[in-house]
Parts: structure tokens; sequence; C-alpha cells
């Protein structure tokens, strides 16, 4: 007879079961909706950085790469790995993407039961990944940001500090994705200074008065010059509701740590602080020095600065999604009730009779989430979410003790606040899907270390969420994302060897034909142009773009649009460009200019107009 499982064997397996489970429905989805949809100048702008990447160019030498470039050389080894075409950085994302998934469950293991960690998961997973599954760097900066969580967490219980190796590479690999991932530093320095004012991690107490007030004053300086900045970086645009959801939370956190370093000044010390910041910073800076090496070898580096802090300096000029009146922050009240019985401490009467009516509540919108006035209520109840569970999660700290679990829920605080700065200024929908796991966790968190919260109501209220997002969110248009529900039919296929991406058939008809005309009028190896911001044409067309421009508006000579004009026209005279396709002003950049025009009408005399835009070819074909 075969001994009995023990009980860690047992809890071992009903792991692996829930994270299978978990992991295996989420891929399934995915399959299904990873290739769905698109907005074309995203797919464009990473899929023809790769390729010239793949080609043998450089970001931001060689052209003026959307983002800070490591992206690019990642999908440049997707290419390589599944083919050149769109499809291929889905799959890349994919594989990220379920990495992801399994760190998450295993921090939201540090607070709940398997089956709680697996619902959080799919909650989580419900409001991020298949209402944009386009592989932008923001759902890296999220992925890294999980990786580095689950580092921290490890090193709140062992302190070793190979842990804090891995925390500082995490924050490297996001900084090279997008320039935001300093947002991920400023979480962990909080995080640091709170695993030492804490005494927890392997922090020893400190002798002498001196120290004491020494360390006290350091601290308090350094989150006062904390809280000035994230202040200044909201400040060009500060409204009440920006204050709100941007500011408050991090100065929430700056005031508890403030507290905590003086409620127990013998505990930490400054040179522990800065041992541990110097190991995060140090393998931090050490990933960026081995993406740097090819600019410094290449005398490059004045081209890369330029394009990872100028540019990105500059798009804040023309960039931005407004948010709502700071009155739609009372749609979030019943999210506040609830966050609040999580305090109060008394067992709550959640009647099944209560139940069943909040779940035929639930139903109901649901079922009419659709309607503009059901649809835009859910997401302005959401939006808050970050404030309210950062201070909630505040409130909770200063009543539990010092341990790893307490430093769980300040981590996922802080990252949530920090994190949540993506958002800004570019607020729209989508943007909030690249934080959502983190707010699903922090809740997860303040509900499992509530002795007395309401499990079922907030049962109901993760499940409503959930069914809302896999009805209207991942059906409807991702422009529109938090603004209205628009059914998006995007079923058709883009019949282009580089595609492989289902699309709403009039783009798919469009750029069937465009690059029907590219191959017709032009010749592999001919250099076209496409304006304004069609990257997606170079690649799907397999032409050269013979400017550095994905973007106009990012060119540095965009301002003096004389000039600008004048460096086009040269660059295309100089490769000679063989066909082109005009259009109206997009989002970002304006209209090609009348001196565009009239030397491509000169250049390239036969011309078509389709959809708005108008073609030209040098070949009479």
């Amino acid at each position: 007879m075969s001994a009995p499982a023990s009980p860690e064997r047992g809890q071992a397996d009903a792991d692996a079961k829930w994270l299978v489970g978990l992991v295996l429905a989420c891929t399934l989805y995915l399959f299904w909706m990873g290739p769905r949809d698109w907005i074309p100048h995203d797919d464009g702008a990473l899929a023809h950085a790769a390729e010239r990447v793949v080609a043998g160019e450089l970001p931001h030498r060689d052209f003026n790469a959307p983002y800070t470039g490591g992206l690019t050389l990642l999908h440049a080894v997707a290419f390589e790995l599944f083919g050149l075409s769109l499809i291929s950085l889905r799959w890349m994302l994919g594989l990220f993407a379920l990495a992801f998934l399994v760190a998450f469950y295993r921090l939201a293991r540090a607070f709940a039961s398997p089956p709680a960690a697996a619902a959080a998961g799919l909650l989580a997973f419900a409001w991020s990944l298949p209402n944009y599954f386009v592989p932008l760097p923001s759902w890296y900066n999220l992925f890294f940001a999980v990786f580095g969580m689950l580092a921290l967490s490890r090193y709140a219980r062992d302190g070793r500090m190979r842990w804090l190796v891995v925390v500082g590479a995490m924050g490297g690999l996001s900084v090279l994705c997008k320039i935001v991932g300093l947002y991920y530093f400023a979480a962990v320095l909080l995080v640091l200074v709170q695993l030492e004012v804490s005494g927890e991690a392997g922090s020893g107490a400190r002798a002498g008065n001196g120290g004491v007030r020494g360390f006290s004053l350091f601290v308090i300086a350094g989150l006062s010059l904390f809280s000035v900045v994230v202040t200044a970086l909201v400040s060009q645009r500060l409204t009440p509701l920006s204050g709100l959801l941007f500011v408050a939370p991090a100065l929430a956190l700056v005031l508890w740590l403030g507290l905590e370093s003086l409620r127990a000044p013998e505990r930490g010390s400054l040179s522990s602080l800065v041992k541990r910041g110097a190991v995060v910073l140090g393998s931090g800076l050490c990933v960026l020095i081995v993406y740097a090496v090819p600019f410094v070898a290449t005398s490059s580096m004045p081209a890369l600065w330029e394009g990872t802090v100028s540019v990105v300096l500059r798009r804040l000029d023309y960039t931005g999604a407004p948010l709502p009146v700071i009155s739609t922050v009372f749609y979030a009240l019943p999210f506040v009730v609830l966050v609040a019985a999580m305090f109060v401490r008394k067992a709550h009467r959640e009647s099944w009779p209560w139940i069943a009516g909040l779940v035929l509540s639930g139903a109901l919108l649901v079922g009419l989430g659709s309607r503009l006035a059901v649809y835009q209520g859910v997401w302005f109840a959401v939006r808050p979410l970050v404030p309210i569970l950062v201070v909630a999660a505040v409130v909770r700290l200063r009543a539990l003790p010092p341990s790893p679990r307490r430093t769980d829920l300040f981590i996922a605080a802080a990252m949530t606040a920090l994190l949540s700065l993506v958002l800004f200024p570019f607020s729209g929908g989508v943007y909030f899907c690249y934080v959502a796991p983190l707010v699903v966790l922090l809740a997860l968190a303040l509900l499992e270390t509530s002795a007395f919260a309401p499990r079922r109501t907030a049962a109901v209220v993760a499940v409503t969420l959930g069914s809302f997002a896999f009805l209207w969110l991942h059906t409807g248009s991702t422009y529109l994302l938090g603004e209205r529900y628009r059914f998006v039919d995007a079923g058709r296929a883009i019949e282009l060897p580089r595609a492989g991406i289902t699309v709403r058939e009039r783009d798919a008809l469009f750029y069937m034909e465009v690059v029907d005309r590219i191959e017709r009028h032009s010749s592999p190896g001919d250099a076209i142009y496409a304006s304004p911001d069609m990257p997606e044409v170079y690649f799907l067309g397999e032409r050269r773009n013979p400017t550095r421009s994905f973007f106009d508006s990012t060119d540095v000579d965009y301002p003096d649009a004389e000039a600008r004009d004048a460096r086009i026209v040269e660059e295309l005279r100089e490769a000679d460009v063989a066909f082109a396709i005009l259009g109206p002003a997009s989002e970002f950049s304006r209209a090609p200019s009348d001196a565009l025009h009239d030397f491509l009408a000169a250049h390239l005399p036969h011309e078509e107009k389709m959809a708005g835009f108008l073609l030209r070819w040098r070949d009479p074909r």
C-alpha cells in the first residue's frame, strides 16, 4: 500500500492544476483572438522597425525608432524564428504573455488560495491582453514589472541579493522597451525604502541617535523630492481628476513611508539602503550598457539620446487623450463602499437573497453593456480604482505587522500607483488595460488581508466585470475603448504574405489593393513614399523607405515645415522613388504639403485616387 500524499504535495498538485488550467484557457483564447484586429500604424511601425534591423540598420542611428529600441531587437528575433509577418510579432507577445500569467499567479498565491489566484488571473487577463493583442512596448513594461515584483517578493522572504539583481535587470529590460520603464524603478525605490524602515529582509538596526536622525532626515528628504518629481510630471496637464488618478496614489505611499520611518526610527540604515539600491540600479545599468555597445562603437550615442529622450518630450506636445470631468468619480462609489467594508471589524451578513439580487443586477449590467450610459458608467467606475485601492492599502499597511506578506501588499500598491502613470498624458481606454492586472492583484491583496471582507459580494463583482470585458471590450473598437461600444467585425484576412492577421473587410481590401498597385508599378528593392504616418505600407508592400520617418511628427525638423519639405524632397529624389501614397492628416501628423505634392506630381506623373488617398507612380504600366 502506498503512503498517503503529504499536505505539501497535495497543495503543490492543486497549485499546478489551477495554474495549468489558467494558462491553457488563456492560451486557447489568445489563439482565437490573437490574430484579430489592428491599428494599422501600430502594427506597421513595430514590423517596419524590426524589418530594418533585420536588414542591418540600427534604431535611432538609421531610422526614427518609435521607442527605445530594445523591443525592435526582440521583434527582429521573432522574424528570424517565425517569419517576416505581422502575426510573428504577436506570437512572440503570446510567449511572454504566458510567462506573465505564471508570474501573476505566483504573486496572487502569496495572498490567496489556488482557485482565487486563478480567478484573479482570469479577471486580469480579461481586462488586459485580449483588448489589444498587439506587441506594443507597454505590454512588455507590464510583463517585466510583474517579473520584477515576483523577484522582490522572493527577496522579502530570503534576503538573497541575487533577487535584487533580477529586479534591476527586469527594470533595464523594461526601459529598453519604452522609457516609461523608469516608473518601475521609481516603484522599486519605494519598496527598498519600505524594506528598510520596516526592518524586513535582513535590514539591521542602527546605533546611536546621530544615525537615527541622519537616516530619518535622508528618508524624509528623499520622499519629499520624490513627491515633487511626481507632481511636476503631471503639472503641465494638471486637472482635479489627473491629480486624483496620478498624483494622489504616489503621495499616499510617500506619506505612509514617512510616518513609518518616524514611528520606528530605530530600524534600518543608510548603508543598507544604498547597498540594495546600488545592486538594483547596477544590474539595470548593465542591461542598458550592453544595449548601448553598438551605439558607442559607431559613435551614435547622440542619436540614441535624441531618439529615446528628446522625441518623447516632443511627443508630449501632440499626443494626449483627455480625462472626463471630475464628477465622473461618483460612479466609483460602489467600489468605495465595497473597499470600506473590508475595514469593518465584524462579519458581513451576505445573505443569499442579497447575493441573488447582486447577481441579477450584475447580469442586467452586463446585458445592457453596449448601451452608452452603461458602457461609460463601467469605465467611469473603474478609472478611479487606482487611488481608491492604493489609499486603502496604505490604511491596511498601518494595521499589519512587519512581514513578507505586508511587503507583498506594499509592492502591489507601489507598482500599481507608479505604473498607472503610463496613462499620462494619453489616458485612452487601452492604456488602462496596461495597468489593469496590477489593479486586480492589489484588490485581491486587500481582500485576502481582511478577516471580515465581503468575499461573496466581491466574487459577484469580479464575475460581472469579467463578463463585461469578454462580452463588450473584446468585441468592440480599440479606438473607442472606454468611450463607447461599437462592434468590430475583424474577420477578414489580409491576403498578403506579410500579414497573417484578420481585420475589418474595408481595411483588408484597401491594403490588398494598395499592395497590388505597388507591385504593379514598382520593382523589389525600389523606394516608395507613404505619408503621413503609414509605416504599414512599407512593410506590407515589401518596399524600401528612403526616409528616417515612421511618424512624420517625430522628425527633428518637423516644426520647420519648409526645411523638412526640402529635406524629404531631396531624399526622395536621391532614392529615385518609384511610387507614393499620400493621405489626409493623421492622428499625429499634418497632411503632406503642397511642395511635396508638386514634387511628386512632377516625378510620378501617373495617379489614382483610392478611398481618400492619392496614389502616384512613374511606370505607366
